[in-house]
């Protein structure tokens, strides 16, 4: 359980655009691979990131 509330408030921070040092320093996690494994972006963070990207013409 404390795994999972855990990786909640951890995926909350990361969806509030809360920088991944900032979080990774609150969770006390070593490596950044183990942060990642915590984090889990929702879709919404997901769609504004692939719609940040320029738009390509394709000739």
């Amino acid at each position: 359980m404390i795994i999972f509330v855990r990786a909640f408030i951890i995926s909350l921070m990361a969806n509030a655009q809360v920088p991944a040092e900032v979080r990774r320093s609150l969770a006390a996690h070593d490596s950044a691979a183990v942060h990642e494994g915590y984090t889990h972006h929702d879709h919404e963070t997901l769609k504004r990131a692939v719609d940040s990207l320029p738009t390509m013409q394709v000739a």
